[in-house]
């Protein structure tokens, strides 16, 4: 997901073996409920179907979910089921399950914790503790299509031909809104297989992550309705999950693809939306030869939003779009600056089907795997289809810029949180998690080279496909296949705040080499920020001696550091190509010869 801001496009070496455990950390518990979700551990979802009926004249919708569950604990102290909610009104719960005599288990009690946002379902547990394995529940409710642009909502705009106002009903489930169109288990961690049935007025396109199973028209009243119902999308998150119901026109990419690539636009855009289907499907095919991986989707399309409020959504199957960010005038009559935003747009949100949605983060602590991963392969990307655009001296000077002035203040905080609160997942959608977690990418890719990390990242991809990942996972396949120290330098850097400045002293120099002294401390912008914890950063030196460049990794508060004088003039740089997250300082008192 990119932030609505219109910004230029801008250790010593391990001898041992890292024996790692993988296992599902969406099962930490405590107090029988998962570290991760708050929610009771004792079952886990497999499957969702969603049956959603919009009525666009009232603003609102009734939905009926039923929910396939493994029950890994049994039910003996539990006599509840416990669901992500928020602004649904729950008429009734049932439990379907072969193991009950009665085959139909009806909730006695339904309350709803608007604070939590959760409701419990409570069963007479005297029948509730039979289920010793898979079962359903059945949810009945009915909820509003609002206007602040989060959950199932509606999205106001004038139709560019007729001059009329109308609506598209459209979703935006990240981060935690999809528990306001269906009752879930609203977190990354928990994966799992979702099939929607959409209904609506006649005359709405209905498009989803995946492709229609059906499509029906039938007569309600002397009203004409349609009813779409999508085939199954496998092992996903509730974030990703996406619908709309919006009177759209498709724009077909004109590149072959082996599947279908549809830009979905309004009345009066079409033109200005040729550009995005031809483009995405370019980067379709450059992430997949890159990755060594296809695009494992049906079909992807992407949709023009009128009203929302980030840049785009990388929904699986159905990436959405503001105006901004799609449209394109065509034949020339755009700007370098324009095709330069809006490439860099749709290539970041195509890097997310494999960054994000194929491979998830574990946790929302986690949140800079997905978008700092798609922010630097989406400059990959543009640098392949427009090298004269020079995207890496744009990012040194304006993304890498953002993150440095924003990691220098006290208030900031680590790439790679410990822990949070709902109310704080908002807060890590800013320059740390998209800029600095870039900067972090660009530095080890040019520590480890290009090949070695693209070996690295498609092994990471393979290994998590399907499945979620932290940070450490993609240290360790990065140091699987580059043989260096990944896992303990860059935790070190994921997990501090804040960047060093590397004061440097010239001791003594010959004819033959110059001897610095090195001191690093952590930096701060303003005289006042002085609360260093001690931080000390495994700065990865990028020396350009000659024509050389060489790494060399200050580990330490204070290095002696030996450079060899490779030309007549002893001219070196400390931080070649600005690759590293560090500022330097160089003290009067040394010599430039």
């Amino acid at each position: 997901m990119r932030k609505l801001e219109l910004i230029s496009f801008f250790k010593k070496k391990l001898n041992k073996k890292i024996k790692r455990l993988i296992y599902n950390h969406s099962l930490e518990t405590r107090n029988n409920r998962s570290v991760l979700t708050g929610l009771p551990d004792n079952i886990v979802s497999l499957s969702y179907n969603l049956d959603i009926d919009l009525d666009d004249e009232k603003f609102v919708f009734s939905g009926t979910t039923t929910i396939e569950f493994k029950v890994v604990k049994n039910f003996d102290e539990l006599n509840f089921i416990e669901l992500n909610t928020c602004d649904l009104q729950v008429h009734r719960a049932e439990v379907l399950s072969p193991e009950i005599s009665d085959e139909i288990l009806e909730a006695v009690d339904i309350q709803q914790n608007i604070e939590d946002q959760t409701t419990k379902f409570t069963f007479d547990h005297n029948k509730l503790k039979h289920l010793t394995t898979n079962f359903e529940l059945k949810v009945v409710y009915t909820g509003i299509t609002g206007d602040k642009n989060c959950g199932f909502y509606r999205s106001f705009y004038t139709d560019e031909e007729s001059g009329l106002d109308k609506y598209q009903f459209v979703t935006q489930f990240e981060a935690t809104d999809a528990r306001k169109a269906f009752p879930c288990y609203d977190h990354p961690s928990i994966k799992a297989d979702f099939q929607l049935k959409l209904t609506t007025k006649a005359g709405f396109t209905h498009l989803s992550n995946m492709p229609a199973k059906t499509s029906t028209l039938f007569l309600e009243g002397d009203k004409q309705r349609k009813s779409t119902l999508f085939e199954v999308l496998k092992k996903h998150t509730t974030y990703l999950v996406a619908f709309t119901a919006s009177e759209l026109v498709p724009i077909k990419s004109q590149i072959p693809f082996r599947i279908p690539v549809t830009t979905w636009t309004l009345k009066g855009y079409e033109e200005r939306s040729q550009y995005s289907a031809n483009f995405t499907t370019q980067c379709l095919k450059f992430y997949e030869e890159l990755f060594d991986i296809p695009f494992p989707f049906p079909k992807l399309d992407s949709v023009l939003c009128r009203d929302f409020t980030f840049e785009a959504m990388e929904n699986t199957g159905m990436i959405v779009y503001d105006v901004n960010s799609l449209l394109l005038e065509p034949n020339g009559k755009h700007t370098i600056e324009e095709l330069r935003y809006c490439s860099e747009i749709i290539s970041h949100e195509v890097a997310h089907q494999w960054f994000g949605n194929l491979v998830t983060m574990n946790d929302w602590t986690d949140l800079w795997l997905n978008e700092a991963g798609a922010t630097f392969w989406s400059w990959f990307c543009c640098d392949n289809f427009y090298p004269e655009w020079k995207v890496w001296d744009s990012f040194v000077c304006g993304s890498m810029q953002l993150g440095l002035n924003l990691d220098c203040l006290e208030s900031t905080h680590p790439i790679q949180y410990k822990s949070c609160t709902k109310g704080q997942i908002a807060q890590m959608f800013d320059d740390i998690s998209y800029d600095k977690g870039a900067a972090m990418l660009r530095m080890v890719t040019l520590w480890l080279k290009k090949e070695t990390l693209v070996k690295g990242l498609s092994s990471y991809l393979k290994t998590f496909m399907w499945k979620n990942a932290t940070s450490e996972d993609l240290w360790y396949h990065l140091e699987q296949a580059s043989s260096k120290p990944v896992v303990e330098v860059m935790t070190k850097w994921t997990e501090q705040p804040g960047y060093p400045k590397v004061t440097v002293n010239h001791i003594s120099y010959d004819e033959n080499e110059v001897t610095l002294e090195l001191t690093q401390t952590r930096f701060f912008k303003a005289s006042k920020d002085k609360s260093s914890n001690g931080e000390i950063y495994p700065v990865i030196l990028f020396i350009r001696n000659g024509d050389k460049v060489e790494h060399v990794i200050l580990q330490d508060k204070t290095m002696i550091l030996k450079v060899k004088r490779e030309n007549n003039f002893g001219i070196y740089n400390l931080n070649a190509d600005h690759s590293g997250f560090y500022i330097l300082k160089i003290l009067l008192n040394i010599k430039i010869y």
